[in-house]
């Protein structure tokens, strides 16, 4: 028995020891097929790297073919193929999940069962908008005509009687600082026009406006102020009552100090808090917008350190440093229709609690608003929303309510980063949207407004790239959210203001640092005058157009007025010179006697040149030396640049082709 133990025991042994050896076997097997496979790649990526190689030098071959057998001769072998310039190994893609491009879901009763646990859903549903609500037709509120001049569009904004105030805060600070002098409306406004004509022609100092040289003089500027006395308004002007001075405030006590320095935080722009709330007004009351609007930061340029609000340093931006101004502007043409200050406050203000308010003004009329990723965010959304709002801006991904599946933390975020562009994913939760665009890099976006689901025939974008990394650059169209689709279109009112509001800036360098938020309302006053004047003046086109249609047999309308639109910068001229509207103070600084520019280059005269060419007379007359050569000569004409002989050849040239010329006497022959 204990034999046949033994036995059992030992049989049992060997047959562990057989399974052992067949999955150390396996193991092996697995191993060496791991082992070629890895060779295998070596091997293409050595054969891959040898076909781009480089060609060596010819001498340095030759050098190491006589090192190693100097009797024998052999063949060079044949040269690799050069690497091209810029070629690079094509880049590896990886597949999308099957939610990619996502379609809009069908109607059954399994539909929510795949909502996921933060209440995202893959599937999507058709979403309703409510139709736009306008208060009234699209454009300026109050009635134009043809005749309306451009300045009549300015004071809509800047009006009158701001220029009625600030004539007569301005005499109330020179009688508080004792100077004996006195200003104008008139003076006022020219002063402002000579503004506005600094923004259109710029020169590095503003004294050359008034130099007696006639290349820089500004003869409109010089005839309507003198110099001293425009420097002396620049230095005086006021634009706040002497009840909102804040630097009257007595500061003698510490309770004194403290009270002056908090009005001063609560109140940064009380040097111009009248004429804020002014120009703001007009712009809000103005003007009807369409439906599409953005909403963005604008920076006004300052560089000091007077300033009483909060400058902002932002080196990325195209002005750095200044004063940050939150803008709602109409999407299509810039139209400034509201804008907010940044305050300093304790405790600070949200930005959700801002942009809501920025939007007050556009509540109740399903208006669409589009924003940057400094202030989209889910509970802005649901505020807007509520409001009759609709919004849609880029997202960051750290917002809080997102869709966990989306996160950056993902491996399906990770894998979207090695996809072809083109590959997008959204989850919809009621009423918002949130989509995930691979293009260059990922772009993510929340919408309140668009659906999930694209069009298959709309809904594409144009983009230049290589598909595998080593061809060319082509043109390709790939897919493309609804949303990010419109977002690319919509976005950009703010810097379509400030791009127009920079071309022509009435804003100088300067320490007084109020003085540049009044450039600012005087760039917002006339940009908006200008969007109400093209839109007026494509109405009055359309009007024009349509009777000309009506009233094509009457032979009255060729007299009807056909005249292109002024430029931008014309419609600022006009402005300027209305203002001005005569106004002259001072005598005009007479120019020095100038002799004109030295014409030494238009006098046809001979010079001598180092080049022997043939003589342009002697050629058109066919005349040729006595061997049968062309004459040749070093005498050229300084004027026309052709050779000439000094003889005959000059003036017989000259006077066949009516020019007045000077006789080749002052001509000094050199050896």
């Amino acid at each position: 028995m204990f034999e046949s133990d033994n036995e059992k025991s030992k049989a049992e042994e060997g047959d562990d020891e057989e399974d052992e050896d067949e999955e150390d076997q396996e193991d092996q097997e697995e191993e060496d097929q791991e082992e070629e496979d890895q060779e295998e790649d070596e091997e293409d990526d050595e054969d891959e790297d040898q076909e781009y190689e480089d060609e060596e030098d010819e001498e340095d071959e030759d050098e190491e073919e006589e090192e190693e057998d100097p009797g024998e001769q052999e063949e060079a072998p044949a040269p690799a193929p050069q690497r091209r310039k810029g070629r690079k190994r094509g880049t590896r893609f990886l597949e999308c999940d099957p939610d990619n491009d996502p379609k809009k879901a069908p109607r059954n009763p399994n539909f929510h069962k795949r909502v996921e646990a933060d209440g995202w859903n893959p599937n999507l549903t058709q979403m309703t908008q409510q139709d736009f609500i306008p208060s009234g037709p699209q454009g300026p509120t109050f009635r134009t005509s043809p005749i309306m001049t451009p300045v009549q569009y300015f004071l809509q904004f800047f009006s009158l009687n701001l220029f009625v105030l600030i004539a007569g805060w301005t005499n109330d600070n020179m009688r508080r600082l004792g100077v004996n002098a006195t200003t104008s409306m008139d003076e006022i406004k020219a002063w402002f026009g000579i503004r506005l004509i600094m923004g259109l022609v710029k020169v590095s100092n503003a004294k050359d406006y008034w130099s007696t040289h006639p290349g820089y003089r500004n003869i409109l500027i010089s005839r309507t102020m003198s110099k001293n006395r425009f420097n002396f308004i620049s230095s005086h002007i006021t634009c706040c009552s002497p009840h909102d001075d804040l630097e009257r405030l007595p500061e003698r006590t510490q309770d004194e100090k403290r009270s002056k320095k908090r009005q001063k935080r609560n109140a940064p722009f009380w040097p111009i808090r009248s004429l804020w709330e002014e120009v703001l007004r007009n712009c809000q009351t103005k003007y009807r917008c369409v439906r599409d609007l953005s909403i963005d930061e604008a920076m006004v340029r300052y560089k000091g350190f007077k300033s009483t609000a909060h400058k902002f340093f932002m080196p990325l931006k195209p002005i750095g440093t200044g004063f940050k101004i939150y803008a709602l502007c109409e999407a299509t043409t810039g139209y400034m229709t509201n804008f907010k200050t940044h305050i300093t406050t304790y405790p600070a203000t949200k930005i959700d609690d801002l942009t809501s308010d920025l939007a007050s003004t556009v509540e109740d009329r399903n208006h669409h608003i589009y924003t940057d990723k400094f202030y989209t965010s889910i509970p802005l959304a649901q505020r807007l929303l509520n409001k009759k709002i609709y919004l849609t801006g880029s997202i960051k991904l750290g917002r809080k309510g997102l869709p966990k599946s989306l996160l950056s933390t993902t491996d399906k975020m990770t894998r979207l980063k090695r996809t072809r562009r083109g590959t997008y994913y959204c989850r919809q939760k009621d009423n918002m949207t949130f989509s995930v665009w691979k293009d260059s890099r990922v772009a993510t976006m929340l919408s309140t407004f668009y659906n999930g689901y694209r069009n298959l025939d709309t809904d594409r974008i144009r983009r230049k790239f290589s598909k595998d990394g080593i061809d060319r650059k082509r043109y390709h169209m790939i897919n493309v959210p609804p949303s990010i689709l419109a977002y690319t279109q919509g976005y950009y009112g703010v810097d379509r203001a400030d791009q127009l509001r920079a071309y022509y800036t009435a804003a100088r360098k300067s320490q007084s640092w109020w003085k540049q938020l009044l450039f600012f309302l005087i760039d917002i006053s006339q940009v908006n005058a200008w969007i109400c004047f093209k839109h007026a003046d494509a109405a009055t086109r359309v009007d024009r157009e349509t009777r000309a249609r009506e009233l094509s047999d009457d032979d009255d309308d060729d007299d009807e007025d056909d005249s292109p639109m002024p430029r931008h910068s014309e419609f600022i001229m006009d402005i300027a010179t209305g203002l001005i509207d005569g106004y002259q103070q001072g005598t005009v600084r007479q120019l020095r006697d100038f002799g004109g520019v030295d014409a030494q280059y238009t006098i046809h005269r001979l010079v001598r040149v180092d080049s022997c060419l043939a003589c342009r007379h002697c050629k058109n007359n066919e005349k040729k030396t006595p061997s049968g050569k062309p004459i040749k000569t070093r005498s050229t004409c300084q004027a026309c640049g052709i050779h000439l002989c000094k003889k005959d050849c000059f003036i017989r040239y000259h006077s066949l082709n009516g020019v007045r010329v000077q006789g080749p006497a002052d001509f000094d022959e050199e050896d």
